[in-house]
């Protein structure tokens, strides 16, 4: 598909056909196969998402690092975490607190300088306590006394945050980190040598929900051990010049100690706490904390001097990865730039129709900005345009209606806010109402929503409700579908975009997000993975229909508030959704 080549501008990260894909089914399957891997890796394990929660399984985990730490001495292992919720304070069942730095202090103790943990603080937080700083160093000329523990290269854990403004969580609201990936290396065996490198593209969180109850996508890939690494495995190449890049911009935790004390790098400004019983630890401020700098370093990590289509081209089976990082903080808009350009693309030839059959959207959260909502229309109106935009009934499950445009979403029961109490009740009602506004606007080109269930009379659109007892759901992406055959062929998937984003206004504004649009070539790699796409699919359907209300979708019994209440709720608070 050369249109995609004209339209993404950054060179693709190639995979070939020594690299096998797969999408794991469910979150057991996740959580076993990231058990395994950290068992098994010897050279390195990279892990960066949002946070590393503090329960039973997440202990297993640490476990797990702690023994394979202990048995290869060539090991490292590097946790890339958000500052914010890294920091947060949980309740344990006997009452007293924990966070991510209370559960990986043994090894950073024991293991520090093969087990790094970085934090990574987004600007907005950052500026805030740069503004603090600088009132405490006026406050200091003045007084002689300091305002708070900001300059401290150490402090107890428990003194958590003590000269920061913004309290935790509502820090966490004003962004977070968010980039989820893992990567594995260990070496091959003797009779074939070389390196094998596992990486995992998920949306999912390290936490106890993402490991048993709360569904998501997982695309491992995986190189084998008689390939030379760098040059076969170019996904994993990316994540390791992603990491580095990163890297030098995050808080970085330090043991204590005396020798620690006298580290130079840990002194400086704006030096946080931790919060526990346990040792001391020192955060180092990071090495590089100009945001420009790390705009212009992840800009050129994903660009490249090759043309995207030369490479989609090829006859060789491969399948293209598009790397594309949101920064809103930084001024790297990727995501936000070129999703909506690419839903909307129109079909090569002159035809002027669109070049997708078939969309389906997935997110947890529906708080889609103006440019997706126009987008969507506009998609909608190209394939109106073609005399095609009526549904078509899958031939492998004939209760199934394949509608053009396709939203799959949680239900209320599945929703991640489903029990939450007091304010944060009303997000599954504001969610509502975004979605409400995105379905008004598809009404107004002509698609009439049935009167009992989320398909439009002219079959343009449908919703789809994930709905599971005592399950969440937290996939986030889309599938992209053609005709292999004529204009009544079934649509087949073709491409798929998958990542951290739940492509809403505050992944697009307030978070960093990377993602990847993923497109086999022509032939068997197209076939191959068409089938893994049409399989993952399958399995979200599942435990999603069609015959939930619209209007009482999200009615949310813990919500207290009036809806008009709600209805000036969400519209201040948009952009934190």
């Amino acid at each position: 598909m050369e249109e995609i080549g004209n339209i993404l501008p950054n060179t693709p990260v190639v995979i070939d056909g020594n690299t096998t894909t797969e999408f794991l089914a469910n979150p057991e399957h996740y959580y076993e196969k990231l058990i395994d891997m950290i068992g098994k890796s010897n050279k390195k394990v990279i892990l960066s998402a949002l946070y590393l929660g503090t329960s039973a399984l997440e202990l297993k985990i640490i476990e797990q690092l702690e023994h394979s730490l202990s048995r290869f001495d060539d090991l490292e292992v590097t946790l890339i975490l958000d500052y914010s919720r890294a920091m947060r304070k949980i309740r344990n069942p006997d009452g007293g607190f924990s966070s991510t730095l209370t559960i990986t202090d043994k090894l950073i103790q024991s293991y520090h300088p093969r087990f790094r943990i970085y934090l990574y603080q987004m600007p907005q937080i950052h500026r805030i306590n740069k503004r603090v700083d600088k009132f405490n160093d006026l406050w200091r000329k003045l007084t002689g006394f300091s305002a708070g523990a900001a300059d401290c290269a150490t402090v107890e854990l428990e003194e958590y945050n003590k000269s920061h403004l913004v309290p935790s969580p509502i820090d966490e609201a004003l962004g977070v980190y968010h980039c989820k990936y893992c990567l594995f290396e260990r070496d091959g065996d003797e009779s074939n040598g070389g390196l094998e490198r596992t990486t995992i593209l998920t949306g999912a969180n390290l936490s106890e929900e993402y490991f048993s109850s709360r569904q998501d996508r997982y695309l491992v890939c995986t190189t084998p051990t008689s390939c030379v690494p760098t040059e076969v495995d170019p996904m994993a190449h990316f994540l390791l010049r992603f990491t580095a890049t990163v890297t030098p911009h995050c808080y970085e935790v330090f043991p204590g100690g005396s020798e620690a004390k006298k580290t130079k790098e840990t002194k400086g400004k704006n030096q946080p706490g931790g919060l526990s019983a346990g040792p001391r630890i020192l955060l180092r401020l990071p090495e590089v904390g100009d945001k420009g700098l790390l705009q212009k370093d992840l800009a050129t990590l994903t660009a490249g001097a090759e043309r995207t289509a030369d490479l989609i081209s090829s006859d060789s089976p491969h399948i293209s990865c598009h790397p594309l990082v949101q920064h809103h903080g930084i001024g790297l808009l990727e995501e936000s730039t070129f999703l909506p350009r690419l839903i909307g693309a129109r079909a090569a030839g002159g035809t002027g129709g669109s070049l997708w059959d078939r969309i389906v959207i997935t997110t947890p959260y529906v708080s889609f900005s103006k440019a997706m909502v126009t987008s969507l229309v506009n998609f909608i109106e190209l394939r109106s345009g073609t005399g095609a935009s009526t549904s078509t009934v899958s031939t492998a499950c004939p209760s199934l209606t394949l509608s053009p445009l396709e939203f799959v979403l949680p239900s209320l029961a599945s929703h991640g806010f489903n029990s939450a109490t007091g304010f944060k009740a009303t997000i599954p009602q504001c969610h509502a109402l975004m979605l409400g506004k995105v379905l008004d606007k598809l009404r107004r080109e002509g698609a009439t929503p049935g009167a009992e269930t989320g398909v439009s009379e002219e079959g343009r659109w449908s919703l789809r409700w994930y709905d599971r007892p005592k399950w969440t759901y937290h996939a986030k992406g889309m599938w992209f579908y053609r005709r292999d055959g004529g204009v009544t062929a079934e649509p087949v998937p073709c491409a798929t975009y998958l990542g951290s984003s739940n492509l809403g206004v505050r992944s697009w504004c307030r978070d960093f997000e990377l993602g990847f649009l993923i497109v086999p070539s022509p032939g068997s790699a197209a076939t191959t993975f068409g089938a893994q796409l049409k399989r993952e699919v399958t399995n979200i359907n599942l435990h999603s229909n069609e015959k939930l209300p619209i209007e009482r979708a999200y009615e949310n019994r813990n919500n207290k508030f009036p809806p008009a209440v709600v209805r000036v709720i969400a519209r201040i608070i948009r952009s934190y959704l």
